[in-house]
């Protein structure tokens, strides 16, 4: 595998995806190909989103009662899944 092209790879399947998973990316700043956990990618991502990417009304406020925000505090069918795609594709770029 060491010797296959990334775009030759057989694709992983979402429902196969694991936090632990790793994938290949591109430091631009260094131009270098490293590797990052899914789980960071996304946490990275998510953290690097400006004030006011993800309305208000899209959380469940009521049950932040220790003041964190997870998957299951986010109003189901609140955010679409193109806006979520296209803010992490904005700041990977």
């Amino acid at each position: 595998m060491a010797d296959t092209e990334i775009s030759k790879l057989p694709p992983l399947l979402e429902a196969e995806l694991a936090a632990a998973d790793v994938l290949a990316i591109v430091d631009v700043s260094l131009q270098e190909t490293k590797k990052i956990r899914s789980d960071h990618l996304v946490a990275a991502a998510v953290n690097a989103l400006p004030p006011g990417s993800i309305e208000g009304d899209a959380i469940d406020w009521d049950s932040a009662t220790d003041g964190s925000i997870d998957g299951s505090k986010i109003a189901n069918r609140s955010i679409q899944k193109e806006k979520l795609v296209l803010k992490a594709l904005a700041v990977m770029n």
